[in-house]
């Protein structure tokens, strides 16, 4: 049996690759249209925010800006009218209505939280600010005695999560929490996903370093970071 030339196989793959519309060279699927490029920049969470496309059909600089207020309204914790600022202030002991996204990052937590052996632990916001990283910071040097006290109301096990009616409440009343590990994660997975509902597969979400690419960029290729 012959082996077949360079150039055959070349011509067999092309031919294949053009029937299935499967060419790396000629991204089409998921509305790329690389004229359409926009980059979409701003501020959210304390940090910065850039979403670039690559489509004819995606969300407005409007739209987006929308989304990410609204979960700042939820997450931030420097916003006293914010959800959790509302569960951290708390101390009722009662369940306490929240979104259905406040609950989906918090069993999400507690999933890494149960993985990492309690390494990674939502509830360490006193602790936060005692050492001048948080929303209440200060630039005093840390107190050792208050540090020991501290930690009597740290722990992600004095928290508890109803799905439905999504609810949260605090078994102890001094533990605050704090999601600001995830929740700029969780911010980047629901503007992709918001992406890909408005028919563009083709996408760069980052939002203060936590980055998520799909498709390709304007030049066809794949997103290049960093």
């Amino acid at each position: 049996m012959l082996k077949p030339s360079i150039n055959t196989t070349f011509s067999v793959a092309f031919v294949l690759c053009a029937s299935l519309g499967l060419c790396a060279c000629s991204p089409r699927e998921g509305g790329y249209s690389p004229s359409d490029n926009r980059v979409i920049t701003g501020l959210t969470m304390g940090t910065q925010f850039r979403v670039e496309t690559n489509c004819k059909s995606a969300p407005s600089a409007e739209e987006i800006q929308i989304e990410l207020d609204r979960l700042t309204l939820i997450f931030s914790t420097y916003s006293v009218d914010s959800e959790i600022s509302m569960v951290n202030s708390d101390q009722s002991g009662h369940w306490l209505d929240v979104s259905p996204e406040f609950v989906a990052v918090a069993m999400h937590a507690k999933r890494i939280y149960v993985a990492s052996n309690g390494a990674f632990d939502p509830t360490v916001s006193a602790l936060v600010d005692e050492w001048g990283f948080g929303a209440n910071s200060t630039e005093s040097e840390p107190n050792v005695d208050l540090i020991h006290k501290l930690r009597d109301d740290v722990g992600y096990q004095a928290i508890e999560f109803r799905e439905i009616p999504p609810a949260v409440r605090k078994k102890h009343d001094m533990v605050r929490i704090d999601f600001s590990g995830i929740a700029k994660g969780f911010a980047v997975d629901q503007l992709v996903a918001m992406t890909i509902a408005s028919g563009c597969e083709h996408l760069l979400v980052d939002i203060g370093g936590d980055v998520r690419a799909l498709g390709f960029n304007k030049q066809g290729k794949p997103w290049r970071i960093g």
